[in-house]
Order: C-alpha cells, then sequence, then structure tokens
C-alpha cells in the first residue's frame, strides 16, 4: 500500500448544510475497501467484526465477509449507514485537479468521476517511458520523444500494416490531429486476435471506427468494429472485445500484412446564403451526396456544397477533402454562382 498522506476535507451536517467544519483525515486509506482498496461509494457494507466492503465486492463474495471467511467464519455483511452518511459529507478537490479540472466532489463519487473526468491523464504508450499528461499533451510527447516507434496514418485513407508472429502492441498516429491508437494482436488456437484502441480521456466508441481486410490466396475478409477508449495500454492484452482473424489468412512466413482503415465521426457545420446553421454528425467516409441528404432528403442534385472556395463532388467523400471536427460547409440550393468572386461576396469570403 501506498504511505499515507494528510487530506483537507469538510464535513457538512444535515441539520444545517451552511454550516461546515475543517477536518483532516490522517490517512484518507481508511475510507478505501477493505478488499480492492477502491474508494468506497454507497451502497458501502460491514461485518460485524468492523471489515468494510464496497458494494462491488459484497456481491462478489455472495455477500459474506472476505476477510472473516479466512478465518473460517462465514459472517453476513450489512449495510453501513454511519459510513454511507460520512461519504455524502466529504468533499474534495478533483484528483485531476493538476491537469485542469476545477470540480469538487462528495467523496463517494470519487471513484465514478476519475472514470469520466474528461480531465483525465493517460499513459505514454512507450514500453520504457512513464510520461503520463492528458490526451493533448501526451500526442505532441509522442511526436517528440518516440517519433521513430509510431506508423503515421490519415483518416479515411487505407494503410498497409505488418504483423509480426509474436504477440505485441503498434501505435498509431494520426497526421493530422496526431491522436495516438493502439493497434493488439495476440495468437489464439483459431487465429490472430486483434483490436484498436484509442488513448483519450474521453469514452469514444461510438466517435471512432475501423475497418481491417485480410486475404487469403483464395478469399478476402473484410472485418470492422469501434475504437473503445483507454488511458494506458497494458501490452499486449486484448480488452474483452476483439476481432478475431483465422488462421487461414494468416501467412506462415515472420509477418502477416493486413489493410487497415480508421474512420472517425464528427460535427460539421452547414452554412445557408441566408446565414442559417445546420448541424450535422457524420463520418469520415460519408460521401458528399450522402451530406446532402442528411441536409434535406429531397433535390439533392439542387444542393451546391463548397468547402475551401472549391464545390465538393457528390462521390467524393469527407476524408478526401480533409474536412475536420467543426469545419463550415457552405450551401447553394440551385446551380452554382457562374463566379467566384459571387460566393466569396454571399459568404464574407
Amino acid at each position: 500500500m501506498e504511505p499515507c498522506s494528510k487530506e483537507s476535507v469538510d464535513f457538512s451536517t444535515d441539520l444545517n448544510k451552511n454550516n461546515s467544519v475543517s477536518a483532516t483525515i490522517s490517512d484518507p486509506k481508511i475510507l478505501d475497501c477493505h478488499n480492492c482498496f477502491k474508494p468506497l461509494c454507497a451502497p458501502v457494507f460491514q461485518c460485524e467484526n468492523g471489515h468494510i466492503a464496497c458494494s462491488t465486492c459484497c456481491s462478489k463474495f455472495e455477500n459474506k465477509c472476505h476477510k472473516c471467511s479466512k478465518c473460517s467464519m462465514d459472517i453476513i455483511l450489512q449495510r453501513c449507514r454511519v459510513i454511507e452518511n460520512l461519504l455524502q459529507c466529504i468533499e474534495i478537490p478533483c484528483p485531476n485537479e493538476k491537469h485542469g479540472c476545477k470540480e469538487t466532489i462528495t467523496y463517494s463519487r470519487k471513484r465514478n468521476h476519475e472514470e469520466e473526468c474528461v480531465y483525465g491523464p493517460c499513459h505514454c504508450p512507450h514500453p520504457d517511458c512513464d510520461f503520463v499528461a492528458i490526451p493533448e499533451e501526451l500526442s505532441k510527447h509522442f511526436s517528440n520523444k518516440h517519433r521513430s516507434s509510431r506508423i503515421k496514418f490519415s483518416y479515411g485513407q487505407f494503410f498497409t500494416l505488418s504483423l509480426k508472429s509474436y504477440d505485441e502492441t503498434i501505435v498509431l498516429q494520426e497526421e493530422m490531429d496526431d491522436k495516438l491508437f493502439i493497434l493488439n494482436h495476440s495468437s489464439t488456437i483459431l487465429g490472430t486476435a486483434v483490436n484498436i484502441n484509442i488513448i483519450d480521456s474521453i469514452s469514444s466508441e461510438s466517435e471512432y471506427g475501423y475497418v481491417i481486410w485480410a486475404k487469403s490466396k483464395k478469399c478476402c475478409m473484410k472485418l470492422h468494429a469501434s475504437a473503445e477508449s483507454v488511458r494506458r495500454v497494458t501490452s499486449p492484452i486484448l480488452s474483452s472485445e476483439f476481432l478475431m482473424i483465422p488462421s487461414g489468412y494468416i501467412n506462415s512466413s515472420p509477418s502477416t500484412e493486413l489493410e487497415i482503415r480508421i474512420t472517425f465521426k464528427m460535427q460539421i457545420f452547414i452554412q445557408t446564403v441566408s446565414r442559417k446553421r445546420i448541424i450535422l454528425k457524420v463520418d469520415s467516409l460519408d460521401t458528399i451526396a450522402s451530406v446532402k441528404e442528411k441536409i434535406h432528403d429531397k433535390n439533392v442534385r439542387q444542393q451546391c456544397l463548397f468547402f475551401d472556395g472549391k464545390e465538393l463532388e457528390d462521390l467524393r467523400s469527407i476524408a478526401d477533402y480533409n474536412i475536420k471536427e467543426n469545419s463550415i460547409l457552405h450551401l447553394i440550393i440551385g446551380p452554382p454562382p457562374p463566379q467566384p468572386p459571387f460566393l466569396f461576396h454571399q459568404f464574407g469570403l
């Protein structure tokens, strides 16, 4: 266990919430579960011998005290209202305060808040580096310190990746926004298990996706999934969800080549000539024609979209035009203007 450290907290009574008393807890670990050593949160359970357990551990050990069971005593756990009330009265700053979070939380919310906090730090994926920072700073750090250990790619574009015959973790970094992704692969009896995660503090499972093409001599397989957010790399262990590439698609040579494409969903703005703005959620692989359908399900052919002073072609994709998060596309209903200066005048460009 880590050495004890003093922590200043506020206790506020239920009778008068305007009254608070400052106190110091010399050992904050007393408010952690005695089994998993994570911060307690309601409901809290206690045995008659004084052992505290969180709700997760209570269910895990079938509502019996794990400490007492080691002494051959099956003592049933009961709700501990005193500790629950105490946890509700203790307020602490977010553990990510040094990274920019200004929120004050109750101790009982500490565990959930740490998992959800957008300022949660991420760990450098390089195996010999212990750098920890928010995702933006981590991306810059990796670009400066470990550029030779990454594979660069662009959203929406296929790139070829060689997988070694042994388990490994590969770091991928996007060309434009520098976001870091992790590709894990592990050999199994059935074939090779693969998944891709993004290193981020915010849950991005529905925002990023990836496609993997695997080829054998006679067949071709296309696999796709969403990328889960992680803050720390535990190389080369896979998460509970992964894609399985059968053995027949894996070469017997020292390495196997796969074609991979990573996509992401983003918010863009469609601005009309009257300066009305429409907010759309699009995928980087969406074609311009599909974007027009999202704007209006009729008269698609009469819509003209412009970005960076150029008219966008229906068959090309968002990624083809390097359109990024919060980009503004300009919409004109009807045939395009005969002269570019008219367009610039109308949009104030």
